[in-house]
């Protein structure tokens, strides 16, 4: 669900965290990436929030069955 997504459209999911970093392969790792950083698949994301947010982003992010 949050592949395509900017950084700066997750409270349209109802998230109130904040990603710090993005690692993305074969590429440094990316410090207070902008809201219009968009996330890709293969993304790996720091984020700081309540432990909510972090369960509700861990489920937008799983994928698809």
């Amino acid at each position: 669900v949050l592949v395509n997504t900017p950084l700066g459209d997750l409270s349209t999911h109802g998230l109130r965290a904040t990603v710090v970093a993005i690692k993305r392969e074969d590429e440094p790792l990316r410090l207070k990436p902008g809201p219009t950083e968009v996330l890709r698949a293969g993304d790996r994301v720091v984020v700081v929030g309540d432990h909510e947010d972090l369960n509700r982003l861990g489920e937008l992010a799983a994928p698809s069955a």
